[in-house]
């Protein structure tokens, strides 16, 4: 069984991909149990893997990921794989998927550089990242 619709058309609609990218994320193609550990490599990497996650680890990621704050640029010094490495590493941390740090960034409104790719740049400010680290025990 996918997934249900009603929480793809809740993702859709919180957090629009542009139509260029729609190819790279049509949820038909992506074939996501729900609440499934063995997601494929693919699988983990798609943002919707953030709707899947247990509701208490999603508040903690989406209130430290909403947490990090905007600049009027892309950042290219930080991808979604590397912040999600420093979200698992931080005291309270756990562990989550590329794809749920996509979906994480996309729900704290952050803009991204290109959907094609595998691992986002956005719009990140450097300088918050490092504050939202020396805030991380908050997250347990």
């Amino acid at each position: 069984m996918l997934y249900p619709e009603s929480t793809w058309a809740r993702f859709e609609h919180e957090f629009p991909i542009p139509e260029k990218y729609r190819k790279y994320y049509e949820y038909k193609n992506w074939h996501i149990e729900p609440k499934s550990s063995d997601l494929s490599q693919f699988e983990q990497d798609h943002p919707f893997a953030f709707m899947l996650m247990p509701e208490d680890m999603q508040n903690a990621l989406y209130l430290w990921t909403k947490g990090l704050a905007k600049r009027k640029t892309i950042n290219s010094d930080y991808t979604s794989y590397g912040i999600k490495h420093l979200f698992t590493d931080l005291p309270g941390g756990f562990y989550i998927t590329n794809g749920m740090m996509k979906g994480a960034l996309l729900a704290a409104g952050f803009e991204i550089a290109d959907y094609a790719e595998l691992n986002w740049h956005a719009n990140i400010s450097g300088r918050s990242i490092k504050e939202q680290i020396k805030l991380a025990p908050h997250i347990s």
